[in-house]
């Protein structure tokens, strides 16, 4: 199916007055919120913003669902799962709960008793796999990939091109603390690497047994450019 606003209005009209009537929520408490529809993002398929915008006299408050447009035929239990998690995340904000988390105990909760109460309907989780996009395969975009190895596991982070140098610095002066037997750069093109957020000023990754290197290596098309 594809992505319309005029849907996307009518879904959360029916999920707000449905999630309601199983007496999970209160369609009530509701504040008013824009939906719009984004290009293609390697990392959310959909967000709730707040943000606060100056006037001429005062400054105003302004909420929105925003859903990515990451396929170009979206998976309808998919699509409802994307916007619902995004309306609990509007419903804790606009009525002030307070969470431990972004994804706290209270997301939690109401995650819970959504996905009991409409199984068929809704598989909300906290990260979002859309049944059109593919989760790896050979894709246009090239990764850089630095693979640091332990004792007994390694270490696969995605470094942003401009940080190379950065990282290879900080992993030279702390590979003896850090346990790094031998690091290794390389690049890949696999869409696998598009849902890893790119490291900036720390690293941060994937841990995988060491004994599952080479698979790895292999089945995600990493080629080695420096050692």
């Amino acid at each position: 199916m594809q992505l319309s606003i005029e849907d996307l209005i009518e879904r959360h009209a029916r999920w707000r007055r449905e999630i309601s009537l199983r007496g999970i929520w209160d369609s009530e408490k509701f504040l008013p919120v824009e939906i719009r529809i984004r290009a293609h993002h390697r990392r959310f398929n959909g967000v709730f913003h707040r943000k606060w915008r100056r006037g001429d006299k005062a400054r105003t408050l302004k909420d929105s669902i925003v859903i990515y447009r990451n396929s170009e035929d979206f998976d309808e239990k998919f699509l409802n799962s994307v916007l619902v998690h995004e309306m609990i995340h509007q419903y804790i904000i606009q009525n002030d709960i307070k969470d431990t988390s972004t994804h706290g105990r209270i997301f939690k909760s109401f995650m819970a008793r959504i996905n009991s109460e409409f199984p068929e309907e809704l598989e909300i989780g906290l990260k979002s796999h859309n049944p059109g996009l593919a989760m790896k395969g050979e894709g246009a975009d090239i990764h850089v990939v630095l693979i640091m190895e332990m004792e007994k596991d390694f270490y696969c982070c995605v470094v942003r091109k401009e940080k190379v140098t950065l990282f290879e610095r900080m992993v030279k002066k702390n590979r003896k603390m850090w346990g790094v037997k031998k690091r290794r750069w390389g690049v890949s093109n696999d869409v696998y690497f598009s849902h890893f957020s790119r490291c900036t000023s720390r690293l941060h990754g994937v841990r995988v047994p060491l004994e599952k290197l080479k698979d790895f290596i292999r089945e995600y098309h990493i080629y080695f450019s420096k050692c």
